[in-house]
């Protein structure tokens, strides 16, 4: 089975993008130290690329993070997003499965993704990111470290991680933990001010429980 029957779609958009910039295959790829056989493959949905290694066919097009490349593509209608027209960013193969589902709207001030963990999944470092998240366990039971503060979560609960707090999640449950990330597009610096770079510590989040 080719990766793009088991639903990797991420190549469709690099080309687009790549073409959109008039930049060639083997322009892009001497950039990101990456062959032109290989961009040629990942372009196809036949190949996968490891994050560090996407992130630096990105900075080849000029484009900063996976944010700011997925805000600059143009795809489908921007209110109504199907199923079929996500982006596997993490593939079925993995210790967790993660889609980017939208939106494609430079006007929102967010976006989305789903992930799913298999029994077991841990993530290997405490990320420490510049925006606002907002986590739904929508099947599952799911551990979360906030700054040294661990939590369990149920189906149907909610953690709110504000900006620059260190965070680390597993899956607690003997099956599937499934997830919604909705993520602020707006970098933020201690006062909540939106900015272009940012600095500082912002204060531990807080994790809300269903129906409180």
């Amino acid at each position: 089975m080719s990766h793009a029957e088991r639903g990797y779609r991420l190549g469709k958009w690099l080309k687009r993008f790549r073409q959109r910039l008039n930049m060639t295959q083997r322009e892009v790829a001497e950039i990101a130290g990456v062959t032109p056989a290989f961009l040629s493959q990942l372009e196809s949905d036949k190949a996968v690329a490891a994050a560090a290694t996407l992130q630096r066919i990105l900075a080849a097009m000029h484009v900063n993070s996976l944010g700011d490349f997925f805000l600059a593509v143009e795809r489908g209608e921007n209110r109504i997003h199907r199923t079929k027209d996500r982006v596997m960013m993490i593939g079925p193969d993995e210790p967790i499965k993660m889609e980017y589902v939208g939106p494609r709207n430079r006007n929102l001030s967010f976006c989305l993704f789903y992930a799913e963990m298999q029994p077991g999944y841990a993530s290997d470092d405490k990320d420490v990111d510049p925006f606002d998240q907002c986590i739904v366990v929508l099947e599952g039971k799911l551990g979360i470290d906030l700054d040294g503060e661990v939590h369990e979560l149920e189906a149907g609960e909610v953690c709110f991680i504000e900006a620059y707090c260190m965070h680390r999640a597993w899956n607690l449950s003997d099956g599937l933990t499934k997830i919604y990330s909705v993520n602020s597009t707006y970098l933020q610096e201690q006062s909540g001010r939106p900015v272009q770079t940012v600095s500082g510590n912002a204060k531990a989040p807080s994790v809300t429980k269903h129906g409180q």
